[in-house]
């Protein structure tokens, strides 16, 4: 009876031993995807941005640092080829961009504000009616004589449609 309890003690502290070791700084999984997310999770960090820091497009990157933003700021207007319109007023603070103005359809028109940002010679806005039921995503290239671009336009409880943009110019 005793050498019984001797075999168990030792097969337990075995156990122990083998557990307390492989739960050290050695990864012994053998999915390539777990060990690279273990040890992702395990490399220092700077301090995550908080608030409205974590959505601006950073600039910091050497990269970016060699393209110059376009001036964007001043009077827009956008002629959709679904035949809406928008006027907007645009600001700009580095390569961000944000400003309000209306949109105009056969219906009439709304207020509408905007926010989005510069990146090279592409500018991208978000433009929101004041019904706040509908989202313009829009894409003008500024590379060209005349900016051009692309447009979709996402709606409460309608499919999305997706167009281009006739006519825009900046009418500062």
């Amino acid at each position: 009876m005793i050498l019984y309890k001797l075999v168990l003690a030792i097969i337990a502290f075995s156990c122990i031993v083998t557990l307390a070791y492989t739960q050290g700084n050695s990864y012994t999984t053998t999915d390539p995807a777990i060990l690279e997310m273990e040890m992702s999770m395990d490399m220092p960090r700077g301090p995550a941005p908080t608030g409205p820091a974590m959505m601006v497009p950073s600039t910091s990157t050497p990269a970016a640092a060699n393209i110059p933003v376009q001036n964007i700021a001043g009077v827009w207007r956008l002629d959709l080829t679904n035949g809406e319109s928008i006027d907007l007023t645009l600001y700009q603070s580095g390569n961000v961009a944000f400003g309000r103005g209306s949109l105009t359809s056969g219906g009439g028109s709304l207020w509408a504000t905007a926010s989005g940002f510069v990146s090279g010679s592409v500018l991208r806005l978000d433009v929101v009616p004041s019904s706040g039921t509908g989202l313009y995503a829009i894409a003008l290239d500024l590379s060209g004589r005349t900016p051009a671009g692309m447009y979709s336009i996402f709606s409460s409880g309608k499919a999305a449609s997706f167009g281009s943009i006739r006519w825009s110019r900046p009418m500062t």
